[in-house]
């Protein structure tokens, strides 16, 4: 009893220390990039605007309701960057990788709350983990950035060719969706290189550092003639984003194939719709205009965007791990098993209750959200005349929730009300729900008891 109340109050504090970091960050960005990030202070400068599109950096939503190429300046197109790059990583992540930088060790709190926001991978001490994710992530985002410098040379100077390839890279590894384009990437939509590079920097980016140094792990004890074998949690993620990547590009390509994929050939048109499968779960890149997507197309997105990227991941969602147990749990519950299994391994209780609270959670928040932007919206409209608006809405609400950052079109457009429910959406979907409730329940009271167990009729 004692080590369950101690556990439940260092994940408070720890969920209240994340809370509270990601705010200082955005409350400081925001005041910068109003200072300092406009190309015209007069007329292009904004609160509100800030404060959206600072959030949404730091979330990495990549919604946004301005066009950053033209209204900000350098300045702020790299504090915008910064941000990006800060919510990639994670705050307490920055903040543990300096506090090791400088004093070469970590306290037992800020390596608990690197376990409980990177993941913990047994075969890894937590402060060789925490130096193998800044590592990585630096070396990732230069060979991304090496690639789209090439591409983009042949049509910009030297100097903006390599700050367009910087800033897409980190963009796209942290799973951001933010683009110095106006279009976004809808020029690029036929060229496989920049598709690719884009592709594969948010899949390596939505399957979570855990997964990544674990392969690391994997493959470094192979060449040592070592036997191990991937975790439970990398196997489960990488098959998951396997079926939702291709599964996802199946779906979509023939429900666009009479409509915006009718001009394309079969294998730009699979492209097309396996980028958009890929930046659906996370990340906000388009090739194609959302807006244009039919409304079935626009649903399956949903529910790509939903279920998202993987836990310990830049990306936003229920997560992989979670739907695949909670798909476990509904296949264990048809066939009448008592344990939820999976690749012959038994899923704890603990975790099963987790995932039934983060869909849960997730869901209701969903409700909430959608509501509240349908009154914010069409308040006095009539109700045969805002019809049409529910499924946008919905769209951008989980987009926000999830941290996707795609659109139908209508974020620029949404009054300051809108904004906000979107901007506490786009927070709530990057420190977790269940972070942000834990950041906020009383205190625990001890139960010195526990109750007989008696059956209620379900169903």
């Amino acid at each position: 009893m004692e080590a369950q109340f101690y556990l439940f109050t260092e994940m408070k504090r720890t969920s209240i220390r994340i809370v509270v970091g990601f705010l200082m960050v955005i409350g400081v960005g925001s005041i910068l990039l109003y200072m300092l990030g406009y190309r015209n202070s007069n007329t292009d400068r904004n609160w509100t605007d800030t404060f959206f599109t600072i959030t949404s950096g730091v979330c990495v939503t990549g919604l946004t309701v301005m066009d950053i190429s033209s209204r900000l300046n350098l300045t702020g197109q790299i504090i915008l960057l910064i941000m990006i790059q800060i919510g990639g990583l994670g705050v307490l992540t920055i903040s543990n990788w300096l506090a090791l930088s400088f004093t070469g060790k970590l306290n037992i709190r800020q390596v608990d709350s690197s376990n409980k926001t990177l993941g913990y991978l047994y075969k890894v001490p937590t402060m060789v983990y925490l130096k193998k994710i800044i590592t990585f992530t630096i070396i990732i985002e230069f060979i991304g950035a090496f690639i789209l410098f090439f591409k983009f040379l042949g049509a910009y100077d030297f100097n903006t060719a390599l700050w367009l390839a910087i800033f897409h890279s980190i963009s796209a590894f942290c799973n951001a969706g933010f683009s110095l384009f106006s279009g976004n990437l809808l020029a690029y939509n036929l060229d496989l290189t920049v598709n690719f590079t884009i592709m594969l920097l948010i899949i390596i980016g939505g399957i979570g550092y855990l997964v990544i140094i674990d392969i690391y792990e994997y493959f470094k004890a192979r060449l040592r003639s070592r036997q191990v074998r991937l975790t439970l949690h990398s196997r489960v993620t990488l098959n998951s984003t396997a079926w939702l990547i291709f599964g996802g590009t199946i779906v979509i390509y023939f429900l666009e194939l009479h409509n915006s994929l009718k001009n394309f050939t079969v294998f730009k048109g699979i492209i097309e719709s396996l980028f958009l499968s890929v930046t659906s779960r996370t990340a906000g890149f388009n090739t194609i205009p959302t807006g244009q997507l039919t409304n079935m197309s626009l649903l399956v997105i949903i529910v790509l965007m939903i279920i998202g990227a993987s836990s310990g991941s830049t990306g936003g969602g229920i997560k992989t791990s979670t739907a695949s147990v909670f798909t476990a749990l509904l296949k264990s519950s048809f066939k009448k098993r008592d344990n939820v299994e999976m690749y012959y391994r038994s899923v704890s209780y603990a975790d099963v209750a987790k995932v039934v609270t983060i869909i849960f959670c997730y869901f209701l928040t969903m409700i909430v959200a959608v509501t509240l932007l349908q009154v914010a919206e069409t308040y006095g409209i009539d109700p045969r005349d805002s019809r049409g608006s529910f499924l946008e809405h919905l769209f951008e609400v989980v987009s926000a929730l999830s941290t996707v950052g795609l659109s139908t079109g209508i974020t620029s457009g949404l009054s300051n009300y809108g904004k906000y429910i979107l901007m506490f959406c786009m927070f709530a979907g990057r420190v977790g729900l269940l972070v942000l409730v834990s950041s906020v329940i009383g205190k625990q009271k001890k139960l010195m008891h526990k109750y007989p167990v008696e059956n209620i009729m379900i169903g």
